[in-house]
């Protein structure tokens, strides 16, 4: 590896893989206070994470979806994690969730740490390398069917926006804004329209969306930026309208088509 980070934090990513598969379709979840699900591995992950990463580097802040509080907000260099994204889907037995864990440099992107194991799949960001199960990954150079053209949109969305406006393309929902995001920096989408979401439900696959030349926006045209609404020491900031990913000509397509914009 380019750096020496994956290095120091691939064993806690085995580690949740472990714990997470050998508690699949036998874990249910509990409401949590803001009305999102949780499980125990979210919170034994989350724990984990937390100790070893205060330990391992020790002049590093933390942001966590399951912590109350950043630890060391005003450091320069961030850990933000999602200790299992797609938790409503992992409890219910379903194989699309994972773990996200990235890192910023001041509100900048720098790394990405993505496993998704119940569908054998892990993604790493780092030192400008993308690689897909340690290998660099290479887009597939294929022709794409137009029925096989998939916008990826979060579930919220269908009451919040005019998705019917949106033509050429079949919407789809897996439950989990990092694996939406991995499957267009890919190319197994062409775009995702994710919701108004906190940090952790995207900076650890930005890296890759950037990497693979994708163009990011609000859903109110206006450019999406980290920096505009998250600021050190902030934790629970939402972002100010949904955003959109993907190919630029796409995601131009989409906000247009969104805001009712003529293509005449």
């Amino acid at each position: 590896m380019p750096t020496s980070h994956y290095d120091a934090i691939a064993d806690l990513i085995d580690a949740f893989d472990r714990r997470a598969l050998s508690a699949f379709r036998q874990t249910s979840a509990e409401e949590k206070a803001d009305g999102t699900a949780i499980t125990s591995v979210d919170r034994e992950t989350s724990d984990e994470l937390e100790a070893e990463l205060r330990q391992r580097f020790p002049s590093y802040g933390i942001v966590s979806e399951e912590e109350p509080e950043p630890h060391a907000p005003q450091a320069s260099r961030q850990w933000v994690i999602d200790p299992l994204d797609g938790t409503a889907m992992f409890a219910r037995g379903l194989p699309l969730w994972g773990l996200g864990i990235g890192l910023m440099q001041d509100a900048e992107p720098v790394e990405g740490y993505l496993s998704f194991p119940a569908v054998g799949e892990r993604y790493v960001f780092t030192g400008g390398e993308f690689l897909f199960n340690g290998r660099p990954h290479v887009p597939a150079a294929v022709d794409i069917v137009p029925q096989t053209r998939h916008i990826l949109v979060g579930s919220d969305l269908v009451h919040e926006l005019p998705l019917q406006r949106i033509s050429g393309y079949k919407m789809r929902n897996f439950g989990t804004n990092l694996y939406h995001l991995i499957a267009v920096a890919t190319g197994r989408a062409e775009a995702m329209i994710g919701p108004r979401c906190f940090l952790w439900d995207f900076i650890p696959a930005l890296p890759f969306c950037r990497a693979a030349g994708l163009a990011a926006r609000f859903t109110n045209d206006e450019p999406f930026d980290v920096g505009a609404f998250w600021e050190p020491g902030q934790r629970r900031e939402r972002m100010p309208a949904p955003m959109v990913v993907g190919k630029p000509d796409v995601v131009e397509q989409i906000i247009d088509e969104l805001l009712g914009k003529s293509h005449g």
